[in-house]
């Protein structure tokens, strides 16, 4: 898995520039699914897009993925502490485990292509594991803190990342 960072915004002519020099595709087709997520018709490798303020990410792999990244400006985020349970809140002590605690709900939410507002509340991530109805769910997570970012990606299985700074 390949995963870009970039200091700006992500633009169509961006992610097609990296999907046809680095991974030789040369005419990427772009379709979304019915909640937005992005993919590649007819082709089997797997891309998703995040952004934050003026950073932005991208995820590019043989198996489905999500990301999400959110950079770290002072923010108030108690007010939406009570969306998380009492054992997420227990963890979180400040704005960078929020943010680990939010982009791994957000990552999981568009590797599986569906809507943060219909599963949020059936989400719960603690102790390093995302649980979905109470379910452990068999995923694979890897958070980053890069320059004042924090960003994490999500697949089915592990594998390695190779993180690109642009």
């Amino acid at each position: 898995m390949v995963v870009y960072f970039h200091a700006g915004y992500l633009q169509k002519s961006y992610v097609a520039d990296r999907l046809k020099c680095r991974h030789g595709i040369l005419s990427p087709e772009f379709f979304k699914n019915k909640h937005g997520k992005p993919y590649l018709k007819d082709n089997p490798l797997y891309f998703n897009l995040s952004h934050s303020k003026d950073r932005a990410t991208l995820a590019v792999s043989n198996q489905e993925v999500g990301i999400d990244v959110e950079k770290l400006t002072p923010r108030r985020y108690e007010t939406i502490l009570s969306n998380f349970s009492q054992r997420e809140r227990d963890e979180i002590c400040s704005l960078c485990d929020f943010l680990l605690h939010w982009t791994v709900r957000e990552s999981f939410v568009k590797y599986r292509g569906s809507s943060i507002a219909k599963e949020w509340k059936c989400l719960e991530y603690f102790e390093g594991k995302l649980f979905l109805n109470g379910k452990e769910q068999p995923v694979f997570f890897k958070s980053f803190l890069k320059e004042d970012c924090v960003f994490t990606v999500c697949a089915g299985k592990e594998e390695e990342i190779v993180l690109v700074s642009e």
